[in-house]
């Protein structure tokens, strides 16, 4: 009997659990391997060979919608709350606040907290004070887990609607698992860079907590504070008092080596689903250079869209989007734009994220000394432009926007 084998190479799998899901003898478990990325572990004493994990893997032979004349939009929720707890435009909540309406059940990644440590995890939702649970970015790969798409299954067996978001791949590995469509299944993926590690993040937060001599609680990689852009928000516990702090961007060697695409999975830089054919019935993400391609739908120009709340853009993939986005358009501001416009500012819409020279020794640091030395590592590299960035980072806002203006 042949052994089941379910990858040769790192670059052909994505972690999506789908292999794991559908094991029905429970002999494939997904393991870090030393530098934290999860793959697919066969215990073979418990390998019947029956193939299901084979059978469902889709990132090998990816399915993508390539639908003629998509609908592409420039959105906004029209509910400020769930606007403002989202990274962007509030498309995504208000997608979940209409499937928990209809007593459905929603799936997205969440920040949970266990042994003291802050996890990213796919879990489900049937309530809308929880919908913020699940909003706004997370530059770390969710754990999907070994049970999350046999829930999604149940659910949908038993007639409930059902919204699932997720990296396209993680999309594509449910529509794997569960082998055919389902009428009351709506799938959202977003535009993705590519997915760093739990393992990286842990390091990340406890160099935080080590900094600030706290606990950190909660971590907002796209708060809104200060507009919509790229500014994070701590949220940690020090003395008995929870307290809140901003940071920049450019001022995290996380959030940067993120940018840069150093920490990503080995398959992100040969990821098929970077491109305009998406697994899902919707693609979100942030509208970046709406103010290039659509000025006069800002508030600054007659317009009604107020791009420091946040912009999202919608792509529509299927004819059952088509039908959702109808339903929804008095629960937004919705406006015409075209798929050319959105993937000028979103590269991964044209190609996968371009593999970092030196992301192999940055890695190997991490591995070696944790993530003060990937971090030491890393500050290494960039010589003298590592405090060209510290400079800008503390550049007050007003200079920066009148030094880009003179540029």
């Amino acid at each position: 009997m042949n052994k089941v084998v379910l990858f040769q190479d790192k670059s052909q799998c994505c972690g999506c659990c789908a292999c794991a899901n559908v094991c029905p003898k429970k002999a494939i478990s997904m393991v870090e391997d030393s530098q934290g990325f999860i793959y697919p572990q066969i215990d073979y004493d418990k390998c019947v060979s029956c193939r299901m994990c084979e059978k469902v893997c889709a990132y090998k032979d990816p399915a993508a919608e390539k639908k003629k004349d998509r609908i592409t939009k420039v959105a906004v929720a029209k509910d400020k709350i769930l606007l403002g707890k989202s990274a962007s435009g509030g498309v995504f909540a208000s997608f979940a606040e209409n499937v928990i309406k209809k007593n459905g059940s929603v799936y997205g990644c969440a920040f949970i907290t266990k042994d003291g440590k802050l996890l990213p995890r796919h879990i489900r939702i049937t309530d809308k004070s929880d919908i913020y649970k699940i909003q706004g970015s997370k530059y770390v790969q969710s754990f999907v887990g070994e049970e999350t798409l046999k829930n999604v299954k149940k659910d949908l067996v038993d007639g409930k609607e059902v919204l699932f978001s997720g990296t396209p791949c993680q999309v594509d590995g449910l529509k794997g698992y569960l082998g055919k469509d389902y009428s009351n299944l709506i799938t959202v993926d977003i535009i993705c860079h590519g997915v760093p590690n739990e393992k990286v993040f842990q390091g990340y937060i406890q160099s935080l907590e080590n900094k600030l001599g706290g606990k950190v609680t909660n971590f907002y990689f796209r708060d809104k504070a200060n507009g919509w852009g790229l500014n994070a928000k701590i949220v940690y516990q020090k003395d008995g008092v929870e307290k809140v702090k901003l940071i920049q961007s450019g001022l995290s060697s996380y959030y940067k080596m993120f940018l840069e695409s150093k920490i990503y999975r080995e398959n992100c830089y040969t990821c098929p689903y970077a491109s305009e054919n998406r697994p899902a019935d919707f693609t979100i993400g942030d509208y970046w250079g709406i103010e290039k391609e659509h000025p006069n739908y800002l508030t600054g120009n007659g317009g009604n869209i107020n791009s420091k709340q946040g912009v999202s853009c919608l792509i529509v993939n299927t004819d059952k989007g088509e039908k959702l986005v109808k339903e929804l358009s008095s629960k937004m501001d919705l406006m015409d734009s075209t798929f050319e416009k959105v993937k000028k500012g979103n590269a991964q819409l044209n190609q996968p994220s371009h593999r970092s020279g030196n992301r192999e020794m940055l890695l190997k640091a991490f591995e070696d000394g944790g993530y003060d030395n990937l971090e030491k590592a890393y500050k290494k590299s960039l010589g003298k432009k590592y405090y060209a960035r510290l400079l800008w980072g503390y550049t007050p806002l007003k200079v920066k926007r009148l030094i880009n203006k003179l540029r």
